[in-house]
């Protein structure tokens, strides 16, 4: 066995030992590369087209149920979002800011009277 391992033979543990240092290897140079994106542009919205980083962003948004939840945590600490995280993320500022045009509204109609904004009015 050593003699063989010697001069290169994988056996079959050691192969997919082999490729899960690999893929370590690559994931967490990707995510180097991903906090250097986020340092450079604001936010972890790399286009997919931008080679092989682009590619792996996609890949880690849609594959938040197979990440184990260490990877998952490191993602988020840098404002990644996950496939999901940015429709709630829209719907919750969504709801605030209708939350909040409601409010403006019930102030109009308490000092006006009625509820006919006129186009003109600026915010509302």
């Amino acid at each position: 066995v050593d003699r063989l391992r010697g001069i290169g033979f994988l056996f079959a543990g050691d192969a997919k030992a082999a490729l899960r240092e690999a893929t370590e290897e690559v994931w967490e140079t990707r995510f180097g590369e991903l906090k250097q994106y986020r340092n450079d542009h604001g936010d972890c919205n790399v286009p997919q087209r931008q080679g092989k980083l682009g590619r792996w962003v996609k890949n880690q948004r849609h594959r938040r149920g197979k990440l184990d939840q260490a990877r998952v945590d490191r993602l988020r600490g840098i404002g990644f979002l996950f496939a999901g995280d940015a429709r709630a993320a829209w719907r919750e500022a969504t709801g605030e800011a209708w939350e909040t045009r409601f409010g403006e509204l019930e102030q109009y109609r308490n000092e006006h009277g009625h509820c006919n904004v006129p186009k003109g009015q600026g915010e509302l």
